[in-house]
């Protein structure tokens, strides 16, 4: 692949990658295939200490779209000093069997760091709860409630009733889901009004 593409290829491509089009199926409907080693690089990134906190986060968050191969590096990334890089590796563990993220995220509910915490309970609220014992339950129950305040304190704008939606959803709770959904304000516009 040439390492330019057109400006309407590159909107696609990213229109995709925004939709949740795995990488492959991203190269097989547009064409535009991945630059070789670029996984191993992200790989190396993700795992170098002296590299920024926000590089290594960033590296994880985009090895969500690749391939098993990287799912060592999202649970080293759990125990990384850094909270910007956990919240990250907690984020690329959503796409593990609901088992096995119990066991690789549960412990990240009682993270120092608040926003660490609430991305573990948004990555195991579609988790059924009998998958968790009593006190990942209860640490569980705690986080969600820390998201639904972080949540809150924003829901004049569109995303955080979205959030709450999926987490609903996620949860069972549908009535609550279907409110969030719905436009707020009683609102049916999807646009803002121009001149």
């Amino acid at each position: 692949m040439a390492n330019v593409l057109s400006a309407e290829k590159r909107q696609q491509v990213i229109a995709l990658g925004w939709l949740g089009w795995s990488l492959r199926r991203i190269e097989e409907a547009t064409g535009v295939r991945r630059e070789r080693g670029a996984e191993e690089r992200l790989l190396n990134l993700a795992r170098n200490s002296s590299e920024p906190a926000i590089v290594r986060a960033t590296a994880l968050d985009v090895l969500r779209r690749y391939g098993p191969a990287s799912l060592p590096v999202s649970v080293e990334g759990t125990r990384d000093p850094d909270p910007a890089v956990r919240t990250a590796a907690v984020a690329s563990l959503e796409r593990v069997p609901p088992d096995e993220r119990v066991s690789l995220v549960a412990p990240l509910l009682g993270d120092p760091v608040r926003a660490v915490r609430i991305e573990a309970a948004r990555v195991l609220s579609s988790v059924p709860s009998d998958r968790l014992d009593a006190s990942q339950r209860r640490a569980a129950e705690r986080a969600v409630g820390e998201f639904i305040a972080a949540q809150s304190a924003a829901l004049d704008l569109p995303g955080p009733h979205l959030n709450l939606a999926v987490l609903y959803e996620n949860q069972g709770r549908h009535a609550l889901a279907e409110e969030h959904y719905r436009p707020p304000f009683g609102s049916t516009r999807t646009s803002p009004r121009r001149g």
